[in-house]
C-alpha cells in the first residue's frame, strides 16, 4: 500500500509491513527512489546468481571500506606509530611491530569489524606453546582495545 506521492514527486511506502521470518521495519516510510534502487541492486544480486545475504556480507565487510574506513594494515601502521610516540620501551615496540606485521599480512586488506574472533583464533593456531600464544593473543587483544578506544 503507498500514499500519495510526496512534494517532489516521490512514492512514500510505509516500512512496517512485515518482513522475512515475521520481522517488522521502523514505521517511518521510505521514499520510492531508495525502494527502485534497492530493487535494482536485488536484480542483480539474483540475475548473477548472488544471494541477497551475500550482497549483505560483501556490504558489511566492503562497503565502510568504500566510504574511507581504515584497514587493518593501515591502523596497525597508526597503532605502531602512536605506541613509539608514547615512549614504549624496544622490547615491547620490537615485540608489537613483529606480532603486528603478520596481523597485518594476513588481515590487513579487511576492517578490523570484519576480523572475528574465530580468525583470531585461527591465526594463533601454529603456536602450540601456551606462553607463545598468551604473548600474541595479549599483544593482539591490546591492538583491538586501542582500536576501540580510538572511536
Amino acid at each position: 500500500m503507498t500514499t500519495p506521492p510526496t512534494a517532489n514527486g516521490d512514492q512514500m511506502v510505509p516500512r512496517s509491513a512485515t518482513g522475512p521470518a515475521g520481522l517488522v521495519g521502523p514505521s517511518e516510510p521510505v521514499a520510492d527512489p531508495e525502494l527502485r534502487a534497492a530493487a535494482q541492486a536485488a536484480r542483480r544480486a539474483g540475475a548473477q546468481g548472488t544471494s541477497l545475504l551475500t550482497v549483505l556480507t560483501w556490504y558489511v565487510q566492503e562497503g565502510r571500506r568504500i566510504r574511507g574506513a581504515p584497514l587493518i594494515r593501515d591502523c596497525v601502521k597508526e597503532f605502531l606509530w602512536s605506541k613509539a610516540n608514547a615512549n614504549r620501551r624496544p622490547d615491547t615496540m620490537y615485540g608489537y611491530k613483529s606480532m603486528l606485521s603478520r596481523l597485518a599480512c594476513r588481515f590487513g586488506d579487511r576492517l578490523p569489524s570484519a576480523v572475528t574472533s574465530r580468525d583470531i583464533f585461527d591465526f594463533l593456531r601454529p603456536w602450540q606453546q601456551p606462553t607463545t600464544r598468551a604473548n600474541w593473543y595479549h599483544h593482539i587483544s591490546t591492538f583491538f582495545k586501542w582500536l576501540v578506544m580510538k572511536r
